[in-house]
């Protein structure tokens, strides 16, 4: 193995120049290929004095293969003249670790000597501010600067598409063109913060379009700081919150239209975290309930405790049933609230379900279902009332029918005899589904079954007693004796004259309304009649205390109706 190369001992004074100087000194000679070096040099390149040959080879070695050659360019340049030359290249040690180098050389024509200097922080700034810049230059938000006075500097691409602005238009004018005219105080504030160090966070306002038109941004700013530290500018970064404004809007305006539904149908929405255990309601959801929000979502204990004993077992059964099935359900079940009230609730929602098909999550809402229900149970109730009054109806249109067959066997007399009374109910009947079957005032009733007798109700009948509510019952067959008693006085009694009257007067005594019907005027009455038809026996079977009298001056009738 050949030994290291021999040294000119004017190199070595050289070399001993370049340590006590301490600076990065090399001097190659290119007819011997000797490179001279302090060890600062050699540090440069990773490289040892005692491990080191004095090779230019040695050194090359060092060298990034991509940079080889513009480094060897640049120390042969101008070969015949003396020329100075600066070359930058890397060197990768042999603990790879990479090294940016400046070489500034001095081309002599047989030899070439210089200085290096280690650039990496700053080839890695340059590289960063190039990053940074192609971060602003490229971004979709506007970025901008300005001085500590408001005069714009900087204009990106972002900027010029959010305000309208080209660079030359805008650059070089006060920043104070993008406010509004009465939010200038707020550009001067923030400018004031940035000149004390201040960060300023996002925060939402408005700017001016060039157009004028003013849009929705959210602007941050930062101080910009020289190389002594001191704050020199200030970069704003703005982005269109346009969109986002109108979608946050859309969203409000859906959720009032929804809590507006939710009131409007007495329904409130929840949402339970089934894995965690927690319930989140609506405000509407305190309401249905009776409960104070200020006191949180009740328990699970309570909020069972609050349903219906006799319902309490069901609900958890279809609960637990609907949990296993997982999608839709649906419950219905009355609740007794904290005031003493109680309401029915109709309950429907959603259960979500995981991988394993295990319940993670279930939504839905809460409806107040009272009047419907209890709607339902007025309806069933009224619709057995129904059945009842139509088999009793039956029953007295039966007994009509054979009465009056009785009575009258020709069969044109029995039809108007008959069509008479089914009149009578059907007047009844008008009322009382008039009034839903509650009952019927007695002078309602007779006004409709006496009405049709004469053309002058008031002329012809003296009314006189207070206006009482009758029931279902008693209205129908009450109705059934004024139109007997009425009919009979047609034909027979004081409404067969011109001047005939009746009088009837009631009165309640004791929980009994007492009716008295007289007629005067008609014709006259030797003696009673020997024989009963249908309207005596109706009238008979009807009320209590019944006492006819047959007066040369005509009926008198008095009964009695239990209230």
């Amino acid at each position: 193995m050949a030994g290291p190369l021999q040294r000119d001992p004017w190199n070595d004074v050289g070399g001993l120049a370049f340590e006590t100087a301490r600076i990065a000194a090399w001097h190659l000679d290119f007819s011997t290929n000797i490179f001279t070096c302090s060890d600062q040099c050699l540090s440069l390149f990773g490289l040892k004095r005692h491990s080191f040959d004095g090779s230019w080879s040695s050194i090359e070695r060092c060298v990034h293969a991509a940079d080889l050659d513009g480094l060897r360019k640049s120390l042969h340049a101008e070969r015949n003249g003396r020329t100075r030359n600066e070359a930058e290249f890397r060197v990768l040690s042999e603990k790879g670790e990479l090294r940016w180098l400046l070489s500034r050389a001095t081309n002599g024509g047989s030899t070439c000597h210089g200085v290096l200097m280690d650039v990496t922080s700053r080839k890695s700034s340059d590289e960063a501010v190039a990053i940074l810049a192609s971060i602003v230059t490229h971004s979709e938000d506007a970025i901008f600067t300005t001085t500590l006075a408001g005069t714009v500097t900087g204009w990106n691409h972002g900027a010029q598409q959010l305000f309208g602005y080209a660079p030359e238009q805008i650059i070089g004018q006060p920043v104070m063109r993008l406010l509004p005219p009465k939010q200038s105080g707020e550009q001067i504030s923030a400018l004031e913060a940035i000149t004390r160090g201040e960060t300023i966070r996002p925060y939402d306002t408005r700017r001016m379009h060039r157009d004028g038109e003013a849009i929705h941004v959210s602007l941050s700013m930062s101080p910009i700081l020289n190389g002594r530290g001191q704050v020199i500018g200030s970069s704003t970064i703005a982005r269109d919150i346009t969109v986002r404004r109108q979608q946050t809007e859309a969203l409000r305006q859906n959720e009032a239209r929804l809590r507006l539904a939710l009131r409007s149908a007495r329904a409130g929405a929840w949402d339970l975290d089934i894995r965690k255990g927690e319930l989140h309601w609506s405000q509407e959801m305190f309401l249905l309930y009776g409960v104070d929000p200020v006191h949180g979502v009740p328990g699970r204990a309570e909020r069972d405790a609050m349903i219906d004993p006799a319902h309490r077992e069901r609900v958890d059964i279809e609960y637990q049933q609907a949990l296993k099935a997982g999608g839709s359900f649906s419950l219905e079940f009355p609740i007794h609230r904290k005031d003493g009230s109680m309401i029915w609730t109709s309950v429907v929602g959603d259960i979500t379900k995981d991988e394993t098909g295990h319940a993670t999550s279930a939504r839905g809402i809460d409806q107040d279902i009272t009047e419907r229900k209890t709607w339902e149970t007025r309806q069933n109730m009224l619709l057995r009332e129904l059945s009842h009054r139509v088999k009793n109806m039956l029953a007295v249109i039966q007994s009509m029918t054979r009465q009056t067959l009785r009575s009258h066997r020709d069969p044109d007399r029995f039809l108007s005899v008959f069509e008479g009374r089914i009149q009578s109910l059907a007047a009844s009947h008008s009322l009382l589904t008039d009034a839903d079957w509650r009952g019927a005032s007695i002078t309602d009733i007779l006004r409709s079954q006496l009405a049709g007798m004469t053309d002058n109700l008031s002329e012809r009948f003296r009314l006189r007693g207070p206006n009482v509510l009758l029931s279902a019952d008693s209205a129908t067959q009450f109705g059934l004796v004024l139109h007997e008693l009425g009919t009979n006085a047609l034909k027979y009694g004081a409404l067969s004259r011109p001047k005939g009257r009746v009088y009837l007067c009631w009165a309640i005594r004791n929980g009994t309304l007492k009716i008295l019907w007289r007629e005067r005027g008609g014709p006259e009455i030797p003696e009673a009649p020997d024989y009963e038809g249908f309207g005596s026996a109706l009238i008979l079977s009807t009320a209590a205390n019944v006492t006819r009298r047959f007066s040369p001056k005509g009926l008198s009738c008095r009964f009695e109706i239990t209230l």
